[in-house]
C-alpha cells in the first residue's frame, strides 16, 4: 500500500505509526468505593446503601464463576459459624438466581456487595486483626441480611429450600 503515491517504505512507516491506541483500563467503581478511605468513615448502613449502587451486572457476571473460590474462603472461617452460614446463603442465592426471572432482583446486588466486601479484602478492619478481623464483615453481612431477608425467604419458599436457623 502506497501513501499518496509515495514510496512503499513510507507506507510501512505510516502503518506502524497508526497502531490502534490502547484503551485505558476501565475504572471499577465498586473497587474504588471499597478502597476509598472516605467510604470507611460512613456508618455501616450508609456504607452498604452507597456500596450497593456500585454493583453492576458485570460484577454479578464476574462473581458467579468465582463462587467456588469464594466458598473455599468462607469454609476457612472458623471463629464465626453464623457469618459463615450467612455468606454461604448469599453465595447460594447468587448462584441460583443467575439466570431466569430472579436474575433482576435487587437483592442479588445486595448479596453480591456483601460477598465482594468479604472476598475483595479491602476491609475497614483487616481480616488478620486478632479477635476483630471479621467484625466489619459481619456488620456488612448483617445489614445486607436485614435488607434482603424477605427476598431470601421468598426464594427459599418458591424453590422448597431450607434456610439455616438462625439466618
Amino acid at each position: 500500500m502506497e501513501v499518496n503515491g509515495g514510496p512503499p517504505w513510507l507506507s510501512m512507516i505510516v502503518m506502524t505509526r497508526q497502531k490502534p491506541s490502547a484503551t485505558p483500563p476501565q475504572k471499577d467503581p465498586l473497587a474504588e468505593f471499597l478502597s476509598d478511605p472516605e467510604s470507611r468513615k460512613l456508618s455501616t448502613a450508609e456504607f452498604v446503601s452507597r456500596g450497593v449502587t456500585h454493583v453492576t451486572e458485570r460484577h454479578l457476571d464476574r462473581l458467579v464463576p468465582r463462587l467456588h473460590a469464594l466458598r473455599e474462603r468462607i469454609a476457612k472461617i472458623n471463629d464465626s459459624p453464623l457469618l459463615q452460614s450467612r455468606l454461604l446463603v448469599f453465595a447460594d442465592f447468587l448462584a441460583a438466581t443467575h439466570h431466569g426471572p430472579e436474575a433482576a432482583q435487587p437483592a442479588r446486588r445486595e448479596a453480591a456487595f456483601a460477598l465482594a466486601y468479604f472476598f475483595e479484602g479491602s476491609d475497614r478492619i483487616p481480616d488478620g486483626t486478632p479477635l476483630y478481623g471479621l467484625l466489619d464483615d459481619a456488620l456488612v453481612v448483617q445489614d445486607v441480611l436485614q435488607r434482603v431477608e424477605p427476598a431470601l425467604r421468598a426464594h427459599a419458599q418458591r424453590h422448597q429450600l431450607t434456610l439455616p436457623d438462625p439466618l
